[in-house]
């Protein structure tokens, strides 16, 4: 039997695999036009010091369905053919296509024409979200995040016996390209302020400085700082040094973005195991908030892993067999000959102090079996929003002590939030939560006045 190729499809890491062996990542950066360079050759190397000659976006394009012309089909489907050839491969027998959450189901028949030009065999598109959690093992919801050079996603994935995907959220605005941008102003700033040279005046001297920022994010990840040293047009040597810190508040409003996606699919105080590709982990600053995350196990997984997982999916021999997405798969123990995925990095889990006190309008409120209902409701609510406030119900939740523990019960219509993430009828609240209701919304603050745990108090 031929060679069944697996593809990953994401701007950030296009990888190929075959018999579960990664072949190849690389960023989808590729050349598109100048100085006689072959159509879909690598092009990360000129990406700033010529932009014009080079494409970024032509994935992007297409999984957004905002490709207004021929070109960004005709240039991915250059850079598979030059993929195929850099990997030493001819034309496989198969191919199963592992898509990102960013490619919407329309999206697919124009990566299949892509595939078609490319003479890549497809035979079917599996959910990279599901692929990727499939081998693992887990008992337990899982969170898939992921991060292109335009865009962030989280695929909510529900894991058993099969592997299904449930709901992905897309922020198109964005991605790992703003990133870089951002940490090549911190770096502009801090050597203008040292040395009066601005790195970004020189095309040749950005474009260096671009290619080395994965390495100096992970050295600063490595060691709490990076030293940049760049050399200018004059042959004159420039330095100063990056701290970690300084490199993560450059990325937090895309961090963050990732953690909004995050948070909104996750059931508030539900256990889930966060799956994120070992790259992101070399962002600086990333794994710190990671490891903030309550009752979460991290799973990091190797660059390619999703593409390795296709390339071991069965191909229906049927000549005329149909092009099929696949949203969901069967657990395997069968994982790809890869590195093994790390877990555990990150498990944290909320200290049991239970909250004596809500704080509402400069009021701490006591926390009693009784409970506290809040609600549009003046008669029936012991806080009562007010009536022109968006999404609150008449009755919307109760805060009350329990057996476990304080407990908020959900009677809404419209949703409550702890911590950012949606209350599924009931969950267990810790001192220093917060509890939001209503759009924008109101937030209620839950503090313990004397620590541990919360001793009875008298209805």
């Amino acid at each position: 039997m031929a060679s069944v190729l697996g593809l990953s499809i994401d701007d950030r890491a296009l990888a190929m695999a075959t018999e579960g062996r990664v072949l190849s990542v690389a960023p989808s950066i590729v050349r598109r036009t100048g100085d006689g360079a072959l159509l879909g050759t690598a092009a990360v190397d000129i990406l700033r010091s010529r932009p014009a000659e080079a494409s970024a976006r032509h994935w992007n394009d297409i999984a957004g369905e905002s490709a207004t012309s021929s070109a960004a089909l005709q240039v991915a489907a250059a850079e598979l053919r030059q993929r195929l050839h850099a990997a030493g491969e001819t034309v496989p027998g198969a191919a199963w296509v592992a898509v990102s959450a960013a490619f919407t189901a329309r999206a697919l028949s124009d990566v299949l024409a892509v595939a078609q030009t490319a003479s890549l065999p497809v035979r079917g598109f599996v959910d990279a979200a599901v692929a990727t959690a499939a081998p693992l093992g887990l008992a337990k919801p899982a969170i898939v995040l992921e991060m292109g050079l335009f865009h962030v996603a989280a695929t909510a994935v529900e894991c058993g016996a099969t592997v299904r995907r449930r709901r992905s959220i897309v922020a198109r605005n964005g991605g790992l390209h703003d990133i870089y941008q951002s940490w090549l102003d911190v770096v502009s700033a801090a050597m203008v302020l040292r040395t009066r040279f601005d790195p970004l005046h020189d095309a040749g001297v950005e474009q260096r400085l671009f290619g080395e920022l994965p390495a100096l994010s992970a050295q600063a990840v490595a060691t709490g700082a990076a030293t940049v040293t760049l050399e200018g047009p004059a042959g004159e040597r420039h330095e100063v040094e990056i701290a970690r810190d300084q490199f993560g508040a450059a990325a937090a409003a895309r961090y963050r973005e990732l953690e909004r996606c995050l948070h909104e699919l996750r059931r508030a105080g539900a256990p889930v195991a966060v799956i994120v590709p070992a790259a992101l982990l070399a962002l600086a600053g990333l794994s710190e908030r990671l490891e903030t995350l309550s009752d979460c196990e991290l799973i990091v997984v190797p660059e390619g892993w999703a593409a390795a997982v296709a390339s071991q999916l069965p191909v229906d021999e049927a000549a005329a067999a149909p092009v099929r997405l696949l949203r969901r798969l069967t657990a395997t123990n069968t994982q790809p000959c890869t590195d093994v995925p790390q877990r555990g990095l990150a498990e944290r889990r909320r200290e049991g102090i239970d909250p004596t006190h809500l704080l509402h309008a400069g009021r701490a409120l006591a926390l009693t079996s009784r409970g506290l209902t809040i609600g549009r409701d003046s008669h029936g609510a012991d806080i009562t929003v007010s009536a022109g406030a968006a999404g609150v119900s008449r009755r919307h939740c109760t805060i009350l002590r329990g057996e476990d523990g304080v407990v908020l019960v959900d009677h809404s219509r419209y949703g409550t939030w702890v911590n950012d993430e949606r209350v599924a009828g009931r969950t267990l609240l810790h001192a220093g939560d917060q509890v939001r209701i209503g759009e924008p919304g109101i937030e209620l603050a839950l503090i313990a006045v004397g620590g541990g745990r919360a001793q009875a108090t008298p209805d």
